[in-house]
């Protein structure tokens, strides 16, 4: 669930029931900053009374109670888009396609030095999307390229810039990795050179033990860094299509 952050100019004074039935409905948290303190209130759409009311005499650890409970519950509180903050988006989108670009037609640096560089450039990907991203993860016997969070969804990520599509093999070895991970985690494996049509019927096959997405080369170029879709509507819409069609 996300919640919007948006302005009301008036408040009430209650701090209560902060801890009602959050997985159940939709919510929005409405507010503003007065005097160093957050005001506003939180709420269920199309229902009254509120459930939690914030007002300058709430206290900041009052305040954190709500937003830690919202956190463990999957609820995100995202400030509303302005016209403004989609240009800026964009513009940086165009940024980092510029930079893929550079690093495709760079022909002296070796491939570790390019998979390093690709890495970073995924962070800054994911975020200009608030993923907060986690880079080169190291655990005892395994390495993993990236995590992130997407709302309440958990990603565990590879990324491959081979010559060659990935096979088989490497399909395997990652699904090696997730299989030590709760089943809820997602596997998301993103190699420019693509992947073998082998290699995508074995993610298919094990389509009952995890849910891998892969991501090529096009995807990003034409699709993400176009904004057609951006990289959240295109995970939620690549996660539904693979679970509905395995």
């Amino acid at each position: 669930m996300r919640a919007a952050l948006n302005t009301r100019p008036n408040h009430s004074t209650r701090f209560r029931d902060a801890y009602a039935d959050h997985l159940t409905y939709s919510v929005l948290f409405s507010g503003r900053r007065s005097g160093g303190r957050l005001c506003g209130f939180l709420y269920y759409p199309g229902r009254q009374p509120p459930i939690v009311d914030l007002d300058i005499h709430t206290r900041p650890e009052q305040v954190q109670q709500v937003l830690d409970v919202m956190r463990v519950c999957g609820i995100t509180l995202t400030t509303t888009e302005t016209e403004l903050d989609q240009r800026r988006r964009l513009a940086e989108l165009d940024t980092l396609r510029n930079r893929l670009a550079d690093m495709e037609s760079d022909q002296t640096v070796t491939p570790q030095i390019r998979d390093k560089q690709f890495e970073d450039w995924l962070g800054a990907l994911f975020r200009l999307y608030n993923l907060a991203p986690t880079l080169n993860v190291i655990n005892e016997g395994e390495q993993i390229d990236f995590t992130f969070w997407i709302n309440s969804l958990f990603v565990v990520g590879e990324a491959r810039w081979p010559k060659e599509p990935v096979d088989t093999k490497q399909i395997r070895d990652f699904f090696g990795e997730l299989l030590e991970r709760p089943a809820f985690v997602v596997g998301l494996i993103i190699a420019m050179g693509g992947f073998t049509e082998p290699g995508v019927n074995y993610v298919r096959k094990r389509s009952g033990e995890r849910t891998v997405l892969w991501l090529t080369r096009e995807n990003l170029q034409d699709q993400i860094l176009r904004a057609e879709p951006e990289l959240p509507e295109w995970l939620d819409t690549t996660l539904r299509e693979r679970l509905e069609h395995p």
